[in-house]
């Protein structure tokens, strides 16, 4: 008898062992869940933190066909084909997975705007400028699933690049340029919009309403003066305007496309307030004669958003991007221009604007 009950003692002690052990075990599993559950907490407050509404998450062979201004594209991923775009149905009918086409993207930009920026390039472009520096930039994707753009993103996907950088960022913000970044305006507009709800801490340079300081690097070239620019320009806190010539038909001849476009966009940004930079590649022969420099002068005299004109110095740096594209390069018996030329255009400028102010 005295075997049996040490026997059934010894078994009640293994049994009762394994049962604290499960208990044990069990109360481990139950703890590390709670943490899990802090943790994903503790992320999903930062996010909100750092945006108040969140999205989800080459060298190219140009396009050598003549395209016009009159031209449809897609205002979201810059095709021609807006009937059968893909990126356009899924846009209209779900907003947030939209993509953009993008060509390249420079982390720490700092000649783009004010500050250390986040600068964006945008793939696609209908201007054939001879001094052009991005060839590459000018394909416009055929179809949204071309094979050639799989540098698609999201505006999920490119301001978390922005997060990720933005202690860099504080007095900057973000560029965008391209290529020409309004062939895909409702992206544009998208990105700029979202940027804006981003919450910067104290010490950061904010663009107007709060939020990320945007800046637009465009020609112009394809506004049309319709609600969508009005949208945009709600959320744009600098336009970066480049002007090839003020003469028509020089326009014409060294870009492809008149200029009537780019002036009536200069006309809308004085109209409407927006801060605006001019900018003007110097071109010897091309657009450095005093008669054009005084016709540009003249006109930014009647524009009211202004705060500075850049007169850039023509280079020829991009020779060796035209030969790999296996491109002509257009401009291979004009110099380049020096600092003389840059002070001499920029005086004369100057002059012209006294004058105009006298």
């Amino acid at each position: 008898p005295i075997a049996i009950i040490l026997s059934a003692l010894i078994v009640s002690g293994i049994i009762g062992g394994a049962l604290i052990a499960l208990s044990i075990l069990t109360i481990v599993i139950i703890i590390k869940k709670n943490k899990n559950a802090d943790s994903d907490t503790s992320n999903n407050s930062q996010n909100k933190t750092l945006f108040q509404s969140s999205t989800s998450t080459t060298t190219t062979t140009p396009n050598t066909q003549n395209t016009t201004v009159e031209d449809k594209y897609c205002s979201y991923c810059g095709c021609q084909l807006l009937d059968t775009c893909e990126e356009n149905n899924i846009a209209n009918e779900e907003t947030d997975i939209i993509k953009g086409n993008i060509h390249s993207i420079e982390t720490f930009g700092s000649v783009d705007g004010p500050g250390v920026r986040l600068v964006i390039f945008f793939q696609g472009c209908v201007m054939r400028c001879k001094y052009c520096h991005n060839p590459d930039t000018w394909k416009i994707p055929s179809t949204s699933s071309d094979e050639n753009f799989s540098n698609k993103k999201t505006v999920d996907e490119l301001l978390q690049i922005y997060s990720q950088n933005m202690e860099f960022y504080k007095k900057g913000g973000i560029t965008v340029t391209g290529g020409e970044p309004l062939l895909q305006i409702d992206f544009l507009t998208k990105l700029f919009s979202e940027a804006k709800k981003i919450l910067l801490p104290e010490e950061y340079v904010k663009g107007k309403n709060g939020g990320v300081h945007t800046t637009l690097d465009t020609s112009g070239i394809v506004f049309d003066n319709s609600e969508k620019f009005d949208s945009l320009c709600q959320v744009t806190d600098l336009v970066l305007l480049d002007i090839k010539h003020i003469d028509e038909a020089k326009h014409l001849e060294l870009t492809g496309h008149s200029n009537k476009n780019v002036l009536s966009f200069a006309k809308y940004l004085s109209t409407n307030k927006i801060p605006t930079i001019i900018r003007y590649v110097l071109v010897p022969s091309i657009n450095d004669d005093t008669d054009s420099l005084e016709k540009l002068a003249d006109f930014i005299c009647t524009l009211k958003s202004v705060e500075k004109i850049e007169v850039l110095a023509y280079h020829d740096m991009a020779k060796a991007k035209y030969e790999s594209l296996k491109i002509k390069y257009p401009l291979s018996d004009i110099r380049t221009a020096t600092k003389e030329d840059v002070k001499r255009a920029e005086q004369i400028i100057s002059n012209r604007i006294k004058l105009n102010f006298s």
